[in-house]
């Protein structure tokens, strides 16, 4: 989770499997959760929106994801999830 509720840099895990099963991924963006805990400490239910995008898949691997090929699935993966977030949550995806 950043400070700044804003995307950081993406660890490789979900395109890795991704990318090794040719599983189909489901983008999905949650915003609001920065203000989340301040609204239950003042007894007010927090307002967060969650907004799907639609499912895509990467290509197969079959020898094993190579660390550009892994770098680049990842960084597919973040742009959809960005491409569902106001600006100033897109952080490095931006």
């Amino acid at each position: 989770m950043s400070r700044t509720g804003a995307l950081e840099r993406a660890r490789h895990g979900a395109a890795y499997f991704a990318l090794r099963t040719g599983v189909p991924i489901l983008p999905v963006a949650i915003t609001g959760t920065e203000k989340a805990y301040s609204e239950w400490r003042r007894l007010r239910r927090p307002r967060l929106t969650v907004t799907i995008g639609p499912v895509f898949r990467l290509p197969r691997c079959q020898d094993g994801a190579r660390s550009e090929q892994l770098a680049r699935a990842t960084d597919e993966i973040m742009r959809r999830i960005a491409a569902l977030l106001p600006l100033e949550y897109r952080g490095v995806y931006g």
